[in-house]
């Protein structure tokens, strides 16, 4: 080590690199629907009529900021933007109030 004579800066000479291992981070936990803005959970509030006739429909991808579909099929890592986890929901018909009723299909983290 050495002094810079008008700052009085220290100088390392000899400066050894040290090669620190990454973390493995866990992979994404997946989403529950009813975590995103918008959505919430039915439970038992349809009555055996309504459960009864409730027919698959249409897909859409949901994330925390992006609302996508309709889609004839589930959509793939090629339609859907980067940068996101959608979670894909099939509608299954709707309310008296016409909210959609949808279904977890699955998970796409892009």
């Amino acid at each position: 080590m050495g002094r810079l004579g008008d700052t009085g800066k220290c100088i390392f000479r000899h400066v050894r690199q040290i090669d620190v291992p990454t973390r493995d981070f866990p992979p994404p936990r997946p989403i529950s629907p009813s975590e995103l803005p918008g959505v919430r959970s039915l439970n038992n509030e349809l009555d055996d009529d309504a459960k009864e006739n409730l027919v698959p429909g249409q897909y859409y991808a949901k994330s925390m900021n992006r609302y996508l579909g309709p889609f004839e099929d589930i959509p793939t890592n090629d339609q859907l933007p980067a940068g996101d986890s959608y979670v894909i929901l099939q509608e299954m018909g709707r309310l008296p109030n016409r909210s959609m009723i949808f279904r977890r299909v699955t998970q796409i983290d892009r």
